[in-house]
């Protein structure tokens, strides 16, 4: 979680915190299921600024909940939520007890396939919509795939 920004958490928190992912490359997607206790992750706009190559998270939140913010949205988090977030947004948000699903994709191969991200930044997809239950689905299915998964199918999948 570190190349995403600060992780912040109180002593007790961190006394219990634990964290497990998967995560696996489907040409040009990360793709991974992750599981973590409670924290905070903090981008400051000092942070932000220094992002290198920008990198677009969506992911689909299966257990926990959070909220806080990322640019200028405020975010809710509960199971079933979708959210997008750049990496070069500045954010603050509160993580409790979270599994979640994720596609991580370079901004630039994004953008070249959509157009503009930016209007997306720091959406929250409400659990139950039509963006999210779609998304979680192909996210579901991209971790199914066998691993390894020739190139042309890698390429097709994503």
């Amino acid at each position: 979680m570190r190349p995403s920004g600060e992780i912040r958490m109180t002593p007790e928190e961190a006394d219990r915190f634990t964290t497990t992912g998967t995560w696996r490359q489907i040409g040009p997607l990360l793709v991974g299921h992750v599981t973590a206790g409670d924290f905070r992750l903090v981008r400051t706009e000092a942070m932000a600024k220094l992002i290198g190559l920008d990198h677009v998270f969506i992911n689909v939140f299966l257990a926990g909940r959070g909220e806080g913010i990322c640019g200028r949205r405020r975010m809710r988090f509960e199971p079933g939520a979708m959210s997008i977030t750049k990496l070069s947004s500045p954010a603050d948000y509160r993580l409790f007890g979270i599994t979640l699903t994720a596609v991580v994709v370079s901004r630039r191969v994004l953008e070249a396939a959509i157009g503009p991200v930016a209007p997306f930044d720091g959406r929250v997809y409400p659990a139950g919509s039509v963006e999210a239950l779609l998304v979680g689905a192909q996210v579901d299915a991209l971790l199914a795939l066998p691993d390894p998964l020739p190139s042309a199918k890698a390429s097709i999948a994503s």
